[in-house]
């Protein structure tokens, strides 16, 4: 047992994909039960990070979505219908959970996010929070910089700016930040998104399950009950390791 006590700054890292379902639900549950976590901690920090899902789960599963017997994926949809009716959550057009999903290619949208939560954090939630909207909500795809350009417009952002701002998408710290986190989480065994981490450096309840979140009050009363964070080889060979591709590649397939 940690000797953390009540009160402790903790910190909740969600680690989502655009493309993800229960990445969107579980931001929408964070964002309702967030006021309720600080009136008991006001030391509470909260972290969206973006990160490519589909090689998260490729690492952790050896394939992708389809890779999932039919069955399961069926129970899978029905479940996300299920946290919606019980969080009161907006239902998309069309739940479905399968490598269709990878046709909406967001990773410009991804690497536009991590651009904007470096240097423009002011920007960085209602973007993300339009693109989730569209993509789910409205049924567009966010797959080329004309989208994204048009949603900053959309949300009254000059035009000078949107074009700043679209020029930076690729710039290489974008794609090696974003890579970076996705790799370095494929090494801690992340089975997908969203990876959910609560806590402190050194003790953190780690979870997948977004209707888990539900077990952060708890921590939050009690500290002292959050687990060692569990610790990795700096050296580690992936049990599904992809092979050598291109970054959309590492995407996608």
């Amino acid at each position: 047992m940690s000797l953390l006590t009540k009160g402790t700054p903790l910190k909740l890292l969600y680690h989502y994909d655009l493309l993800c379902l229960h990445s969107y639900y579980g931001y929408q549950i964070i964002k309702q039960k967030l006021p309720q976590w600080l009136s008991k901690n006001s030391n509470i920090t909260v972290d969206f990070i973006p990160v490519i899902g589909p090689k998260l789960f490729r690492c952790a599963h050896g394939h992708l979505f389809d890779g999932i017997c039919a069955q399961k994926r069926e129970y899978i949809v029905k479940e996300l219908y299920l946290i919606a009716e019980l969080y009161n959550l907006q239902k998309p057009k069309k739940i479905e959970w399968n490598s269709d999903l990878l046709l909406r290619r967001s990773v410009s949208a991804l690497l536009f996010l991590t651009h904007l939560k470096r240097d423009v954090p002011t920007l960085y939630e209602p973007f993300l929070q339009e693109f989730w909207r569209n993509i789910w909500i409205e049924d567009f795809y966010i797959t080329k910089v004309a989208r994204i350009f048009k949603v900053g417009r959309e949300m009254g952002i000059e035009f000078r700016v949107m074009d700043d701002l679209i020029s930076k998408i690729e710039e290489p710290q974008n794609v090696k930040t974003l890579l970076s986190i996705t790799n370095s989480l494929t090494l801690t065994d992340a089975l997908g998104t969203p990876w959910i981490e609560f806590g402190t450096d050194e003790n953190r309840f780690v979870f997948n399950e977004i209707t888990r979140l539900e077990k952060i009050e708890h921590f939050i009363d009690h500290p002292e009950h959050l687990p060692p964070f569990r610790e990795f080889p700096a050296i580690r060979k992936l049990k599904y390791a992809a092979p050598q591709s291109t970054f959309m590649e590492d995407y996608s397939s």
